[in-house]
């Protein structure tokens, strides 16, 4: 007979079919619970090469298992342990002890605290990236008003080597220019220097025809001649000058024109 609360293993009974049908019985009979009656159940396998085993009454009937939740014990039943005096309820098991519980919560909160600090963190890192990020936008941009500027210097630059060029030019031209200038000048001293030795010769000459004029032995048709010759020789040395001085004056007032 089973006791309530005994616990057995299932136990397997296996036979020939007492039929002589060539089949295999077999029968599990499951562990009772208190209160319980005996389960068996009874499995009827054919062998290979043998007809099926034909149905008789003696099969094994499995009666009804009922439900196997125990009642839950309140106040007033509690169990009793045969004495009439009630068990000692036993103490509800915990997934953890309360030190290992409080270790985890105070690890969960160091974790917690963590997170927080590489959150901030990341949110003063994020802020300081959109802080760099607005600075290197603007100094993209004054590098690039830079290369704007640099490129109008440039420019500048350009236009002035082409006007330093044109004014090399010019100057050249001065200078050949002042050369031509003195060279007339020397020129013009030179013939200068040619008339006044003309000048020096024709006034060495009248002095001789004015020593002739006083001399009482010259004819006095000799005389007028003379005299005559000396005013027309004034005269052509007169119009002579005036000619070169008109030429020198215009000559001078071109080539200052030129040096402006």
């Amino acid at each position: 007979m089973t006791q309530p609360g005994d616990s057995k293993p299932p136990m397997v009974v296996a036979g020939v079919d007492p039929t002589g049908a060539g089949s295999h019985v077999s029968s599990t009979a499951r562990p009772s619970l208190a209160g319980e009656p005996v389960a068996v159940v009874a499995t009827v396998k054919p062998c290979v090469g043998s007809a099926p085993a034909p149905q008789t009454t003696n099969d094994v009937k499995t009666p009804p298992v009922e439900s196997k939740k125990r009642p839950v014990p309140t106040a007033a039943s509690d169990s009793s342990n045969g004495d009439g005096q009630p068990e000692p309820r036993k103490a509800a098991r915990t997934l953890f002890p309360a030190e290992d519980f409080e270790a985890a919560k105070t690890k969960i909160a160091e974790q917690a605290a963590t997170i927080a600090d590489l959150e901030s963190s990341l949110s003063l890192e994020t802020g300081m990236h959109q802080v760099a990020a607005g600075k290197v936008a603007g100094l993209e941009a004054q590098i690039g008003a830079m290369s704007v500027y640099e490129g109008s210097l440039l420019r500048e630059k350009n236009g002035i080597a082409v006007e330093l060029g044109t004014v090399k030019e010019k100057l050249r031209r001065v200078e050949n220019e002042k050369k031509g200038i003195r060279e007339a000048q020397h020129k013009l001293f030179q013939a200068r220097d040619k008339e006044r030795e003309l000048v020096l010769k024709e006034v060495r000459w009248l002095e001789i025809l004015a020593a002739d004029i006083l001399k009482e032995s010259v004819p006095r048709s000799v005389l007028d001649n003379s005299i005559w010759a000396i005013i027309a020789r004034f005269k052509s040395l007169q119009t002579r000058a005036q000619a070169e001085m008109a030429t020198a004056r215009a000559r001078a007032a071109s080539q200052v024109i030129v040096l402006q």
